[in-house]
C-alpha cells in the first residue's frame, strides 16, 4: 500500500503498523484509509484475501534426516519419531523402524501466556505448546509423548508401538452417516490366525478385545469421597466400566419384580392383620379393646395401605419412564452402542 508516495506495509504486528504510520506522517486524525484513491491492490504481507501474513521470525530446529515442508507457520515434517529435542524419541537412538509424519500448525503458540514465541526463537517439537498437531509414528510411546495418564504396558520404553496422536484446542470427529471406534482383529483376511493380525512390532495384543477408554480431565487415579457423618471415607475408581444398556434394563426389571413381591407380601399381611383386628375387636367385656381396634384399622387403612398403593403407582411410572423405549428417561441410548 502506498500513500503520498510512501510505502506503508500492513502486517499482523500492531507495533510495526504504528511505526510505519508514523514514518508515513499519518496520525489518528489522518487515518490511512482516508486516501482510498491511491489504494490499488491488496496490501502485501497483510494476510488479507489469503496473501502471506506477517509471522514471527521463528526457526524450527529440524533434524538431519527430516524433510520439512513449510508455509508460514504450517509444517509437514517427514522424519523419525521425535516428540521433543534431537535427543528424544526412537529416532534419536537410531531406530530404522520409527518413521514418522508430523503435521503441525502454530509452533509454540501457547508460550508466553498465549503470545507465542519471541522473535528469533529456535524451537524443537513442543507437544504441549504447539497449536495443533497430527503425529503419525511407526514406533513411539504415544501416551508418554502427549503427557497422558499411562495405560498398562503401553506408556513405557519397553513396549513401544505404532501410534497416531491428534491434539488441538478442540477436536471434532464428524460422520454424516456413522462413526465406529473399534479395537481388536480385523475380519475377512486369511492366514492371520485366531488372534488376527499381529502388532506392528510383531507381538500379540493383550486381549481379544482391547479396551476403549474415554478419559475426561486426564486423570485415572482413584479418588476418596466422604459421604457424611455416618458414612466412612470411601475410595472410588475414577476410571470405571461402561454400563451395558440392555443388561442394565434387564437387571432393573428383575429388581422391580423383587420389589413387587415384597410389596405384595406387605399388602397381604396388612389385609390379614386387618381381618384379625376386626375379629379381636369384638369384645363386649372390654370396651377399650374395641376402641383400640377401630383406631388401629384406621391407621392401617390411611397410612399403610394408601402408602402401599402410592408406592405401587410410583413403581409402575418408574418402569414406564426408565425401562421402556418410549420413556423420556429410558436408560438405553437409541444412538450409541458399545460392547
Amino acid at each position: 500500500m502506498s500513500l503520498g508516495g510512501k510505502k506503508v506495509p500492513v502486517g499482523c504486528s500492531p507495533e510495526k503498523r504504528e511505526k510505519a504510520a508514523r514514518e508515513a506522517g499519518l496520525t489518528p486524525e489522518k487515518p490511512l484509509v482516508d486516501d482510498m484513491k491511491n489504494v490499488n491492490a491488496t496490501p502485501p504481507n497483510s494476510g488479507l484475501f489469503h496473501t502471506f501474513p506477517e509471522v514471527p521470525n521463528v526457526t524450527f530446529k529440524s533434524a538431519p534426516n527430516e524433510t520439512v515442508i513449510q508455509s508460514a507457520d504450517s509444517y509437514i515434517v517427514l522424519g523419525t519419531d521425535r516428540p521433543g529435542s534431537l535427543s528424544s524419541g526412537f529416532g534419536s537412538i537410531g531406530s530404522c523402524a520409527a518413521n514418522s509424519i508430523d503435521l503441525v500448525v502454530g509452533r509454540g503458540a501457547s508460550l508466553n501466556k498465549g503470545k507465542g514465541p519471541k522473535e528469533g526463537t529456535i524451537l524443537d517439537n513442543l507437544y504441549a505448546s504447539d497449536a495443533a498437531r497430527i503425529n503419525i509414528s511407526q514406533l513411539t510411546n504415544i501416551d508418554l509423548n502427549f503427557g497422558l495418564e499411562p495405560q498398562d504396558g503401553f506408556s513405557n520404553n519397553s513396549s513401544p508401538r505404532s501410534g497416531i496422536g491428534i491434539k488441538a484446542d478442540d477436536i471434532r470427529i464428524i460422520g454424516r452417516n456413522t462413526i465406529r471406534i473399534i479395537t481388536g482383529k480385523t475380519h475377512g483376511y486369511e492366514g492371520l490366525g485366531a488372534h488376527g493380525e499381529p502388532l506392528s512390532t510383531g507381538g500379540r495384543k493383550f486381549a481379544p478385545a482391547p479396551a476403549i477408554e474415554l478419559i475426561a480431565g486426564n486423570h485415572i487415579e482413584p479418588r476418596f469421597v466422604y459421604g457424611g457423618l455416618t458414612n466412612p471415607i470411601e475410595e472410588v475408581n475414577t476410571l470405571q466400566r461402561a454400563a451395558m444398556g440392555d443388561s442394565l434394563r434387564a437387571g432393573l426389571e428383575e429388581l422391580t419384580e423383587i420389589i413387587g413381591e415384597l410389596w405384595s407380601a406387605t399388602f397381604n399381611f396388612i389385609l390379614g392383620q386387618s381381618v384379625f383386628d376386626a375379629v379381636v375387636g369384638v369384645d363386649p367385656l372390654r370396651s377399650w379393646v374395641a376402641n383400640a381396634s377401630v383406631t388401629d384399622a384406621y391407621i392401617k387403612q390411611d397410612f399403610v395401605l394408601n402408602s402401599l398403593w402410592h408406592t405401587k403407582i410410583n413403581m409402575e411410572m418408574w418402569v414406564l419412564n426408565h425401562l421402556r423405549p418410549y420413556g423420556y428417561r429410558y436408560v438405553c441410548s437409541s444412538n450409541v452402542k458399545l460392547t
